[in-house]
């Protein structure tokens, strides 16, 4: 079945600490669209998406303290090199969050993960499926 995976530290998060969330799609064939929503707790803060900007066109906003979307498709005309597919995950997105001072540990489990939309290369929407 299609998916979105999350890759988060197993370890318990503190005060100071930075991570990052590695967001990738395990697909039958490569995603070239996505959008993405997350929400955390407000002991976190998003401190910056990062995409394969070779690749991928498109924006990330924080859509509220504790709410973020995100929006990026590869255009056409980058797609002649892709692969059909990956054989086991294709990156997407990494968020980068700080865990903010004078809060207690956190869990990287607090944080959703909202997938609105995903299509691939054969131009079907894989996400949401009706």
């Amino acid at each position: 079945a299609p998916a979105v995976v999350a890759r988060l530290p197993s370890r318990a998060l503190h005060p100071g600490n930075s991570f990052d969330m590695v967001i990738s799609a395990k697909l039958t064939a490569t995603a070239t669209a996505f959008t993405l929503r997350l929400d955390h707790p407000d002991s976190l803060v998003i401190l910056s998406f990062s995409v394969d900007s070779s690749l991928w066109t498109g924006s990330a906003s924080i859509t509220a303290r504790a709410s973020a979307s995100v929006s990026y498709a590869i255009p056409p005309n980058n797609r002649a090199d892709l692969p059909s597919s990956f054989a086991d995950e294709q990156p997407l997105i990494t968020a980068r969050f700080w865990v903010v001072s004078g809060t207690t540990a956190v869990g990287p489990q607090a944080i959703r993960l909202q997938v609105n939309f995903l299509s691939d290369i054969t131009e079907s929407t894989v996400l949401p499926q009706n």
